[in-house]
C-alpha cells in the first residue's frame, strides 16, 4: 500500500483553479503554479478588445478577437475555468454586439460563433493537455516509487565504518 507524505503533490479542487487567490497564478494538475501573467492575459485581451470596440464602435469590427480570451485560458487553465472564460466572452460579444446594432446583420452571429467555435476548440486543447499532465504525474510517480522500492537500505555500520546515505530523487 502507498501512502501520501505531506511533500507529495495533491490534485487542484477545481474552485481553486479557476477562481485563485490574488497574485497566485493558479495552479495546475499536480500542484504546478500557473505563472499570474496566464491567469490574467485571457482576462485582459477582452478587457482591451471590449474597450477598443467601445471607442471605434462596429466600423472595424474587432468583436471575433474576444475569442482570445478563452484561447489563451485554455493554453494554461483547467478545462472549468476555459469554459468560464468561454461563457464570460459569449457575454460580453452578445453585449457589444447588441451596443453596436450588429445582431441586425450576421456580423453579430458570426462573432458569437467564432467565440463559440474558439471556445470548444480551447475546451479540447485543456482536457487533451489536463489527461496528459496527469498521465505524466502518476508516471513520475510509479517512477519514484519504483526508485525507492530497488533502493536497498545501506547498513549503518561495517566494523568499524559508520555510513550515512542520503537519497534525492530525480523527478525533480
Amino acid at each position: 500500500m502507498l501512502r501520501r507524505t505531506s511533500g507529495e503533490r495533491r490534485p487542484p479542487h477545481h474552485a481553486e483553479a479557476v477562481f485563485a487567490a490574488p497574485g497566485s497564478g493558479g495552479r495546475l494538475s499536480g500542484g504546478r503554479e500557473v505563472p499570474l501573467p496566464l491567469t490574467v492575459l485571457p482576462y485582459a485581451v477582452m478587457a482591451v478588445v471590449a474597450v477598443v470596440d467601445g471607442v471605434v464602435g462596429a466600423s472595424i469590427g474587432l468583436l471575433p478577437l474576444i475569442s482570445l480570451g478563452p484561447a489563451f485560458a485554455g493554453l494554461a487553465g483547467t478545462w472549468v475555468r476555459t469554459a468560464v472564460i468561454g461563457v464570460l466572452a459569449v457575454g460580453v460579444v452578445c453585449a457589444l454586439g447588441a451596443v453596436d446594432g450588429l445582431f441586425v446583420e450576421r456580423r453579430g452571429f458570426a462573432a458569437v460563433g467564432s467565440v463559440i467555435g474558439v471556445t470548444v476548440a480551447a475546451l479540447i486543447v485543456a482536457v487533451s493537455r489536463q489527461r496528459r499532465e496527469a498521465e505524466l504525474d502518476s508516471v513520475r510517480s510509479i517512477a519514484e516509487v519504483a526508485q525507492r522500492v530497488l533502493l536497498r537500505p545501506v547498513p549503518r555500520s561495517a566494523g568499524h565504518l559508520r555510513a550515512a546515505v542520503s537519497y534525492s530523487s530525480a523527478v525533480a
